[in-house]
């Protein structure tokens, strides 16, 4: 009987051995999911602010000073008939499309003429 508890402790106490390992390994794997996700938002922040400063640059460009039906001009705020958010209009790709920031959001979007309704 001794015998049978001895192999059991035995087995249970390796068997913690091996869980530890596996917590500390799933800890570690954590830890680097956290400094990649930390990463890709610095990124994704360099890309936005990268945007912002390309497109304040080229506020004398005439292919961009263009109005659409005297309504959405560039530079305009505008928001999005879907959620409801505020942007502002950077580029005028052509007459139906416009590239749009938004600052609270840190979100750089193109949005269609039907998508959108002036400020």
């Amino acid at each position: 009987m001794e015998i049978v508890i001895l192999i059991i402790l035995v087995i249970f106490g390796i068997l913690n051995i091996i869980l530890f390992f596996k917590i500390w390994e799933m800890t570690n794997d954590a830890h680097r999911i956290g400094e990649l996700m930390k990463s890709i938002a610095d990124i994704e922040e360099y890309k936005y602010r990268k945007l912002l400063k390309n497109e304040s640059n080229n506020k004398s460009d005439t292919v961009n000073i263009k109005k659409i039906d005297n309504d959405i001009e560039l530079y305009s705020w505008i928001i999005e008939i879907k959620s409801g958010k505020e942007f502002q209009v950077m580029k005028i790709l052509d007459e139906n499309t416009f590239l749009c920031v938004n600052e609270k959001y840190q979100e750089g979007i193109k949005l269609k003429r039907f998508e959108i309704e002036k400020a």
